[in-house]
């Protein structure tokens, strides 16, 4: 039994449908999984393009997915059409860094009747940090994920230096149908993210805030709105504990964002390759959607055992 530096014991796991994700990570590697039947059906663009959106989107997807090179990814789809005896045209590797820089990939999300959200951000590295005045070395990845799931549900890039809760309105935008509660960290703690979620447009109830309070918030609660859901929350650490708060809200859940960006990074890289900040929004909106297709795949469903 493994142990922290706190001399506390680390919790073991164990994957208990290890065939069926088994298969789901073999499937990730099928060809088909990312240049589908219906991607080619929709690969000629009209309106004088001799590509559409979709053909755009499915050659750099399998870029992103096998981490390749625009050169190399024109090379990977010719060669599947050939093996496949498909008469389309490939598009060549200026075309994809023409085309990438001004692909629509706005998707929207739908809630349903209900839905949980986490929102969070990660910082990804850029391919080639330059020296240039005024660039920066890293963008922030802001997504809203399904808990349930592990769905990105929805996504935006920004640079390193917007602050997370600047970043909440576009995610909620694209999203849907209700939303009862949202989790983030401290980041989000304030009243603009929670005025926010009280003039979303849905039917009542209105969105639940589940934003872990900062010390110095808790020290002035009595100074804040008790009826409202920030003054509530800060009233019940003070009284209660931050711990028992963290009960009472299951505040635990936010960290399934942590194992979203785990995976992001481990699966298909932590760096955008990019040169211009629209080319790396549609590059993270494209990695994000490759994410979301390989949790549909399969997901292992883990119990602790120890």
């Amino acid at each position: 039994m493994t142990r922290h530096r706190s001399g506390t014991r680390r919790a073991r796991y164990a994957v208990r449908n290890w065939p069926a994700y088994d298969q789901a990570l073999i499937r990730r590697g099928e060809l088909t999984i990312w240049i589908s039947p219906s991607a080619l059906d929709a690969w000629r663009g009209g309106g004088g393009r001799l590509y559409s959106d979709a053909a755009i989107e499915a050659a750099l997807t399998v870029r992103a997915v096998f981490r390749l090179a625009l050169r190399q990814t024109e090379g990977l789809v010719g060669s599947i059409f050939r093996m496949l005896g498909v008469s389309l045209p490939v598009p060549d590797h200026t075309t994809l860094s023409l085309r990438g820089r001004r692909l629509e990939t706005d998707h929207r999300a739908d809630a349903g009747d209900g839905v949980d959200l986490i929102i969070d951000s990660t910082g990804l590295r850029l391919w080639r940090q330059g020296s240039a005045p005024g660039r920066t070395g890293w963008r922030k990845l802001h997504v809203a994920i399904d808990p349930n799931t592990g769905t990105i549900l929805a996504e935006t890039l920004t640079d390193g230096d917007v602050h997370d809760a600047q970043a909440v309105p576009g995610l909620l935008s694209r999203i849907d149908g209700r939303i009862d509660r949202v989790y983030g960290d401290g980041a989000y703690d304030g009243a603009p993210t929670y005025r926010l979620l009280a003039d979303r447009c849905q039917a009542l109830p209105i969105p639940q805030g589940v934003f872990r309070p900062r010390a110095p918030s808790i020290a002035v609660a009595d100074e804040v709105d008790p009826l409202s859901q920030r003054g509530r929350h800060l009233r019940f650490i003070a009284q209660h504990g931050r711990r028992a708060w963290e009960r009472d809200t299951d505040y635990g859940r936010r960290n399934l964002v942590e194992a979203t960006f785990s995976r992001l990074k481990r699966v298909l890289g932590n760096r955008l390759r990019g040169r211009s900040l629209p080319a790396q929004q549609s590059e993270a909106s494209i990695v994000t959607r490759a994410l979301n297709r390989m949790t549909e795949l399969g997901m292992p469903v883990t119990e602790r055992v120890a």
